[in-house]
This record gives C-alpha cells, structure tokens and sequence, in this order.
C-alpha cells in the first residue's frame, strides 16, 4: 500500500456541520467500503475546481457529506486520511490513537448531537485524478476520542473531456476499381475533447482497404463498410466499387 497522504492541518480543525459546496461542482460516485462503530447513510460526494491558497498544487476540493446516526458514542465524524489503495484495518487503528491525540490540542469537546449531517472537504491534485482514492473518517465521541471509522471509496473524475460522438468527412461513396478515396474526422464532440488514438478498418479488405491515415483504395467490385474508431468511438462511411 502507498503511503497515505496527511490531511493538512487547517482541514482537520474544521468541526463537521453542513458544507454547502459552490453550484458548479460535480456530483462524484462513492460507495462505503466497510465501517466500525459508525453508521451512516445518504453519502453524497462532489468536486470543486477551485484555488486554494492553503494548499500549494491543489486543483480543487472534494467534498463529502452523510448522515450519521444509530451510535450514542459518536459525537463528530472528520476526515483523517486517504490513500489510492484500500488502507489496512491496523492502519486505521493507529490513525484513531494519533488523530485523538491531534485533535485534543485545540478541539475540547462536541455536542453529541444525533442524528446531525456532516459535511468535510479536501483538496485534489492533478495526479489524483481519474483514480479512485479511499478516504477514511474517523467517528468521535464528546471528549474527542476516535471511537469508530467509515472508510469511502471515491471514483475522481479525469480531467479531460472524454470523447462521444464523431463524425467522418462523408458517410458514404462510390469509387471506380482502382481509385482512392481520403476519409478524415470532420467533428467531435464535445468540441474540446481531445482524440488520443485513431484506428480505420474495413469491413472487407477484398472489395477497399483503408490505411491508418484514412486512405481508402478500392479494390474489386461490391460494398464494404470502413469504420473509423476514436478513442473507442466509432463512425463508419458505406463504400461502394463499381
């Protein structure tokens, strides 16, 4: 397991109340890994591009916010740590120790109040993202001791648009024996999606091949398809030989 990474310190002072996040994050997929002594529901997950000046590097924040209910002992729920594999139950019990003992220097108590919604952020660098990152939030009592743990499994999106849809230069064509034909990408969407890999194919290389450069040649006569595939995407155009 790689090293998990420290929650800054200004992070883990903040009390859990609800966060509102800004109206442009997005809503990120999390699923609960496993737990003890802490019950929770209704776990809901976003990211915020944002500048944070208390975190160099950062590209945004990601909040997480649940419902925390069933247990008398928990008082307040906060964000220790997290890491790009799942943490180890050892781990975690040494994480409840040392956090405790952080925390008690500038927290003297909570309210206890349950159920209560809860609510945290932490910041996002450009190599976080497209990876699933496992955060883990210990479970605190009224006198600041860690005395359960939820461990989160939150899929980052990638940076990048991804592509949806092409479409080709033309959707069909009719070629003489012989005669060459070139095929090119017209539009993608969405239009600042980047293509990363580009591969032709004919459906029947005896009646027109097609080269990797959208180069088509007609061979014998009949009708093929030629299939252009971007970034798994694909778009096709009809060709006919007379």
């Amino acid at each position: 397991m790689k090293k998990l990474f420290s929650i800054f310190l200004a992070v883990l002072m903040l009390t859990l109340v609800l966060v509102v996040p800004a109206a442009s994050a997005d809503t990120i997929p999390v699923k609960e890994v496993f737990s003890k002594n802490l019950k929770v529901s209704d776990i809901s997950c976003r990211f915020e591009r944002r500048d944070d000046p208390s975190n160099p590097g950062a590209i945004g924040t990601m909040w997480v916010e649940m419902m925390v209910k069933g247990s008398k002992k928990v008082a307040e729920v906060m964000i220790a740590s997290w890491s790009d594999s799942v943490p180890e139950k050892s781990r975690i019990q040494e994480e409840m120790e040392m956090y405790s003992e952080i925390w008690k220097r500038s927290i003297t108590s909570f309210d206890g109040k349950i159920p209560f919604q809860s609510g945290n952020g932490f910041p996002i660098r450009q190599d976080n993202l497209g990876t699933d990152l496992y955060l883990v939030m210990l479970g605190m009592d009224k006198n600041v001791n860690a005395v359960g743990y939820v461990v989160l499994q939150i899929s980052v999106p990638d940076d990048e648009a991804k592509v949806t849809s092409i479409k080709l230069n033309k959707s069909k064509a009719t070629l003489e024996k012989g005669k060459t034909l070139k095929l090119k990408i017209k539009s993608v969407k969405p239009a600042d999606a980047k293509v990363k890999e580009i591969v032709w194919s004919s459906s029947n290389k005896k009646i027109a091949t097609v080269d990797q450069n959208g180069k088509v040649k007609a061979k014998k006569k009949g009708t093929c398809v030629i299939t252009c595939t971007a970034d798994g995407v694909e778009a096709t155009c009809t060709i006919k030989v007379k």
